[in-house]
């Protein structure tokens, strides 16, 4: 036996194995699991999984804004570094 952790939606947050003598709001048989399966990607409602995956976050490729942003950065840095004569080395 299973029980399931769920958000405010019913989305799952997460599954752990029932301990004898605890107490569980929702208890469960089986759950979707297997390999490439991500249990939050799954929402419980009326003893059914629901298929309900978050939106992934956007790609971790940086915006050419924020390359010029780290540029100007650095270039403050060395700007800095230079006029209180401290040098890389």
């Amino acid at each position: 036996m299973y029980a399931l952790k769920l958000d405010a939606d019913k989305q799952i947050l997460s599954v752990c194995e029932c301990i004898e003598g605890m107490q569980y709001e929702i208890i469960v048989e089986t759950f979707p699991n297997g390999k490439g399966v991500d249990i939050t990607d799954y929402r419980y409602i009326d003893g059914e999984y629901i298929y309900n995956p978050k939106p992934k976050p956007d790609s971790l490729e940086s915006t050419a804004e924020e390359d010029t942003l780290s540029m100007l950065v650095d270039h403050e840095e060395r700007l800095l570094m230079l006029e209180l004569g401290i040098t890389e080395e």
